[in-house]
């Protein structure tokens, strides 16, 4: 009889684990977000479906969106925009789900604009910026800790008048005579939002200003 027993116990965990396997792809599916509803206008950007109601980024005047074909013609640009890629969309999964991406250009210079959520936060909204501060700093320094490193990064962070906080790294140095400048932001719910560029050596400032610039114009509507 125990013989028996362990037999029909043995059948009902192949069972169960035959089960469990057939309903790991639905439950894989459950996963899947909604496509990003984009509207485009000229360089202007609307997304409705991220965070509380969605977000605007309405450049100024001389910020171009460009396509990845416009983009193949600068051949640096190009290069760290498909590792930045490809680094992000190896982070995807349960922490980070990343949006849909958007290129600029200004000043010849290329900027990169990348909103996507962070599964560990509730809620950012009504959070003290001086908390949301310290937050964006200790969350970067393990999020891009590899950036850090590669590219020999300092960094600070600075709030707004709208509840919104700022983690700015920025290259100590230059990586093969590049400087690279990354801007993060956080929204209202779990959304947040990169802003980041390379420039040569003289040309810092002007990515500074310009990262700034595109940052500024994005709204995060309530």
């Amino acid at each position: 009889m125990p013989k028996i027993k362990s037999i029909h116990s043995r059948h009902f965990i192949q069972a169960i684990i035959c089960i469990l396997a057939l309903l790991l792809p639905a439950a894989c599916k459950t996963m899947e977000f909604e496509k990003d509803i984009v509207e485009i206008n000229g360089n202007n950007v609307y997304v409705s479906n991220i965070g509380f109601s969605g977000y605007r980024l309405n450049p100024p005047q001389g910020y171009d969106l460009i396509t990845d074909q416009e983009l193949a013609q600068y051949e640096n640009s190009r290069q760290w925009i498909d590792s930045f890629r490809s680094g992000y969309r190896n982070s995807e999964g349960v922490d980070y789900h990343f949006h849909d991406d958007f290129i600029f250009r200004k000043d010849g210079q290329v900027l990169f604009f990348i909103p996507f959520q962070f599964f560990q936060v509730r809620q950012f909204r009504y959070t003290p910026s001086d908390i949301l501060e310290r937050f964006l700093i200790e969350w970067g320094h393990k999020a891009a800790f590899a950036q850090v490193i590669e590219y020999d990064l300092k960094w600070r962070a600075e709030s707004d008048d709208n509840g919104h906080s700022t983690l700015i790294l920025e290259s100590k140095t230059p990586t093969n005579g590049w400087f690279f400048e990354k801007h993060i932001m956080n929204g209202d719910l779990n959304e947040m939002f990169i802003f980041a560029g390379f420039a040569k050596a003289n040309e810092t400032e002007k990515l500074s200003k310009n990262l700034k610039m595109l940052r500024e114009s994005l709204e995060v509507i309530r």
